[in-house]
């Protein structure tokens, strides 16, 4: 005998749940100070960067706040931790989250990304006002808006 196992569906009130969790997460990461003012957005250009594996994600809110989460490489524990947060708060249709990652972990974020139900972007640091950075130890610091 065969069977096939059928994906879990979200019902109503956990897209409602999983939308208010989101958007006070985002809020909270706003308050500490992680945002991010973006210019051309929509100009995603894949593989076009690689600032020796030191890497950003973001999280998009369509009301035209942008908050960032600081991930050092594909393999740092703060992915991880990012991981946790993200399959405990769920997605929905408010929050757009984009993901960066250098040509060695594309596939690794692409995967990821599937696993959580998340559709990825790609897109080039050059989309982007940055304050300060340095390719030997590149990380985000505060973005001033």
């Amino acid at each position: 005998m065969s069977f096939r196992m059928m994906p879990h569906r979200k019902s109503k009130m956990e897209n409602d749940l999983s939308k208010n969790l989101i958007s006070s997460l985002a809020f909270n990461l706003a308050n500490k100070g992680y945002i991010i003012k973006t210019k051309h957005l929509n100009n995603s250009t894949k593989n076009s960067f690689n600032y020796n594996g030191y890497v950003p994600a973001l999280f998009a809110i369509k009301n035209g706040r942008k908050v960032i989460v600081e991930i050092e490489s594909c393999k740092n524990i703060k992915l991880r931790k990012n991981e946790v947060k993200l399959r405990r708060f769920g997605f929905s249709e408010d929050v757009d989250f984009f993901i960066f990652a250098p040509e060695k972990c594309v596939d690794i974020w692409r995967y990821q990304v599937k696993t959580l139900d998340i559709s990825a972007e790609i897109f080039s640091l050059n989309d982007f006002n940055i304050l300060s950075s340095d390719s030997s130890n590149y990380f985000f610091k505060k973005i001033i808006q």
